[in-house]
């Protein structure tokens, strides 16, 4: 069974949370997130279900 790290509560809990603006906002490059926001973004979207 293959098993993702990121999705352990704890690091759930740490996982920054954005907002469907900032998100909105980056996705057609209006208003660009920093590379590390964009690494947490990404596990943000595991939590949500979204990838």
């Amino acid at each position: 069974m293959f098993f993702d790290p990121d999705m352990r509560e704890e690091k759930a809990d740490k996982t920054k949370e954005f907002t469907d603006k900032e998100i909105i906002d980056h996705l057609p490059g209006k208003k660009k997130l920093p590379n590390a926001d964009i690494e947490e973004l990404k596990k943000a979207a595991k939590y949500r279900g979204l990838l």
